[in-house]
């Protein structure tokens, strides 16, 4: 029993061509609609924002990143890692 296809995308972003990617690696990489997108389903590039397939990766946010560090309500940054 042949196993399921896995999509496989590729971007291009500021001329640059990277992949390939799965769905989910897109989804961790908070991809931005306006990158372009191909995969062997399409024939040429398309931002990410019309790419049929992706439309669910873009619904969601990407998960938090946190540096331990916040920029307070007075401006200035401060170390939030520990006490």
């Amino acid at each position: 029993m042949p196993s399921p296809k896995v999509e496989r995308y590729f971007i291009r972003k500021h001329g640059r061509i990277d992949g390939p990617f799965t769905k989910e690696d897109l989804r961790r990489s908070g991809i931005q609609t306006w990158v372009e997108v191909w995969n062997e389903d399409v024939f040429d590039w398309q931002d990410a924002g019309t790419f049929e397939q992706l439309q669910d990766v873009l619904d969601q946010p990407p998960p938090k990143w946190t540096t331990g560090f916040s920029n307070g309500s007075n401006g200035e940054w401060s170390d939030t890692s520990g006490p």
